[in-house]
Parts: structure tokens; C-alpha cells; sequence
């Protein structure tokens, strides 16, 4: 009965990633159009590590990796590589994860922003030789921050009461109701 458990929340988190990695890919970048939007992938992964564990954000940063690598130019692996360690490192604060606690998922996603943003920048430094680093901290950088944390309130929320409601219809499942 445990395995069936897992398997039911590894595909229902599949199919979230792959839903919100079509919505970041397609519909925001029309939306906001400047240059930045926020990193919908990275909110996600940043919360399922915090919420679940490191193992749990670590898969899912290699899957969210995987589709953003397919779509991206650059060497093939830098957006996984850059989601594991995000998923792996908000993963260590799981001791701290209480149900309505945002103060620490807000600092963890300001974290996770600024390593995505500061590693594109590296690669980007690294491939062209040069980067124009003021322009990409005003213009780039610290709205996707602004807007991603704003973001995030909401998107947290949603995660949190879809964990929640998972959860309690996995419990009422084992309970013996006759």
C-alpha cells in the first residue's frame, strides 16, 4: 500500500513541474516581457525541497533541470546541475518546516535566486568574456527577486495546501471506515 503512496505523489509532482515549466516557459514571458521573469521552477523547487526533504528536491531539480536544459541554449546539464543544488540545500531546512511558517521559505527563495542568477552570470562571464554586471543586477537580478518573492506568498500557499490535502486524503485512505 506504501508504494502505490509514492508513486501516486511522484507523478502528481511530475505533472506539477511539467505543468508549471510550460506555464513559465510560455505564458510569463509575454506577461512580464522585460528581460526577467520570475522563476517559477526555482519557487517550486525551492519549496518541495523545503517541504519534503533533500532527496525530494534534489529529484526534483534534476527533473525541472532536464526540461529547462532541453529548452536553453548553453552546455547541456547547467540548469540541472544549478536546480539539485538549490532542491539539495533548501532540503537542509527541513528540520526547521512548520505548516505556516513564510519568514524561512522567503529568505530560502531570495538564496535560491541569487545562486541561479549568480551562476548564470558566471556562465555567461565564462562563454562571452565580459558582463555588464550592474546592468544585470538593476535590471535582471533584482526584479526577479522582487517579483519572484511576491510570487512565492502565493505559490507556497498553493503547495502547502496541496500537501496538505494530499496528505489527509492518503490518512482517510488507511483508516477503516465500516
Amino acid at each position: 500500500m506504501k508504494i502505490t503512496k509514492v508513486i501516486k505523489r511522484v507523478l502528481i509532482d511530475f505533472l506539477l513541474i511539467t505543468g508549471i515549466y510550460l506555464l513559465q516557459t510560455s505564458f510569463l514571458p509575454f506577461l512580464f516581457g522585460s528581460g526577467f521573469c520570475p522563476n517559477l521552477l526555482l519557487i517550486l523547487i525551492s519549496a518541495m525541497g523545503f517541504i519534503y526533504g533533500s532527496f525530494t528536491g534534489m529529484l526534483s531539480g534534476l527533473y525541472a533541470g532536464l526540461l529547462m536544459d532541453s529548452s536553453a541554449s548553453g552546455p547541456f546539464g547547467y540548469y540541472m546541475l544549478i536546480f539539485v543544488v538549490i532542491g539539495y540545500v533548501n532540503g537542509l531546512f527541513t528540520a526547521f518546516y512548520y505548516d505556516d511558517y513564510l519568514t524561512l521559505p522567503m529568505i530560502l527563495c531570495v538564496i535560491s535566486e541569487l545562486i541561479y542568477n549568480a551562476s548564470l552570470i558566471f556562465l555567461k562571464f565564462i562563454s562571452t568574456g565580459n558582463v555588464d554586471l550592474s546592468y544585470s543586477i538593476k535590471k535582471i537580478v533584482l526584479p526577479e527577486i522582487f517579483f519572484s518573492l511576491l510570487i512565492t506568498l502565493l505559490l507556497y500557499r498553493v503547495i502547502l495546501h496541496f500537501n496538505r490535502a494530499l496528505d489527509y486524503k492518503e490518512d482517510k485512505r488507511g483508516q477503516n471506515v465500516a
